[in-house]
């Protein structure tokens, strides 16, 4: 009740300054490029710690290449596991294996990084620009207008009343900064389980090839080596522990978990001078490892537009100017959309191919992948699927 309320505090917010909501890879990238560009930026989270689990785990060569101005690109390279192969099991059987080593870039293979590694890189990077995450925060309301919000949070039992130039909603599926903005979250819930486990197997498990497993009539495994001994394997089915290879040698359990995915997007990304990324605008099927990638390309492209624009003195800007600067936010509106809508549609199909591969399928795949150099339209494909490059 409001009278039980602490005393709202005064603002700590700069006038002007963007409030990012959520301090996952797709918040605390965002707050960096800000910072970067000198934007008296401020992030909060509701958690009281960084995640401590491995969740998303590939970063992908647009990532790496949107990242390099920042240094943390050869941070990622630095700790992340570097995976070389992607090999095709069908029934128990290895039908064809992919040399990564055919990536146009210069990194050639798939960089695996647990998402715990992922968030302390960019905490710290942040923190050497100066922004730290507030933790403990909540963001409970917003009232926005054509140039900015009037911001309700709440830290313990203190609430906090401040005014910012920009709202940015990075906080999740379950995102409040979204339900606050009214964006509907169209789309289902998934019809399927999906279970994971972090552990440790033997030799037989390869330890530079992303493996997947498929079988008329069986979920599919997807494992994914960590570096060592390490694995992540996923099943798009709810008891992944029973359906691991004995071969494999199955040894310690590190972290286990069931999940569904929900095929959904907003069906539009800004309100004003809010906005949301991440996953508080899009969730999908971890098939094709594209969820925490593009997140983090919405954080990029939308603090660059914010940064080139905020930098134009409002004195000066005349009518014409300022529908140049809607219609630059309308366009990336537009692309963040479609670009959503081409994942949500790759990752529908992979899902598809995993719970219920056909005969056909399972006979032509292994072809496709073992000619994949002859066939530059599946190579155009398959490198695209992997590395996110146009």
């Amino acid at each position: 009740m409001a009278e039980n309320r602490a005393p709202v505090s005064s603002s700590r917010a700069k006038p002007g300054q963007p409030l990012v909501v959520g301090a996952g890879p797709t918040g605390l990238t965002t707050a960096l490029m800000l910072a970067r560009q000198g934007q008296a930026v401020r992030i909060i989270d509701r958690n009281a710690a960084p995640t401590a689990e491995s969740r998303a785990l590939v970063i992908n060569h647009r990532t790496l290449d949107l990242l390099r101005d920042t240094g943390l690109t050869e941070k990622f390279l630095a700790i992340g596991h570097l995976v070389k192969g992607l090999k095709l099991t069908i029934h128990g059987r290895t039908k064809a294996r992919v040399d990564l080593a055919i990536i146009p870039h210069a990194v050639r293979g798939l960089l695996v990084v647990p998402q715990n590694f992922t968030e302390r890189l960019l905490a710290d990077a942040l923190r050497e620009v100066g922004v730290l995450v507030e933790r403990r925060t909540e963001f409970m309301a917003a009232t926005m207008d054509p140039h900015g919000g009037d911001i309700q949070l709440k830290t313990g039992d203190a609430h906090e009343a401040c005014r910012v130039s920009w709202l940015i909603g990075a906080d999740g599926a379950d995102s409040v900064v979204r339900k606050a903005l009214e964006f509907d979250f169209k789309g289902a819930a998934s019809a399927y389980t999906w279970s994971l486990v972090d552990l440790e197997l033997g030799p037989e498990a390869e330890p530079r090839d992303i493996e997947i497993c498929l079988a008329s009539g069986f979920p599919a495994l997807f494992r994914i080596p960590l570096g060592g001994n390490r694995h992540r394997v996923l099943c798009n089915g709810p008891d992944v522990e029973e359906m691991l290879p004995e071969n494999w040698e199955p040894g310690a359990i590190h972290w286990q978990g069931q999940f569904t995915t929900p095929h959904r997007m907003t069906d539009r990304r800004l309100l004003g001078r809010g906005a949301l990324i991440g996953d508080a605008a899009h969730r999908h099927s971890p098939a094709g490892g594209r969820g925490i990638n593009l997140g983090i390309e919405d954080a990029v492209t939308l603090a660059g537009l914010i940064g080139e624009t905020s930098s134009i003195d409002p004195k000066l800007m005349s009518r014409e100017m300022e529908e140049q600067m809607r219609n630059r936010f309308r366009a990336w509106e537009r692309d963040r959309l479609a670009r959503t809508r081409s994942t949500l549609a790759v990752s529908d199909r992979l899902q598809a191919l995993a719970t219920n591969p056909t005969g056909w399928q399972l006979f032509t795949l292994p072809l496709a992948l073992r000619f994949i150099g002859l066939l530059p339209s599946v190579r155009r494909e398959v490198l695209a699927l992997l590395t996110d490059l146009q």
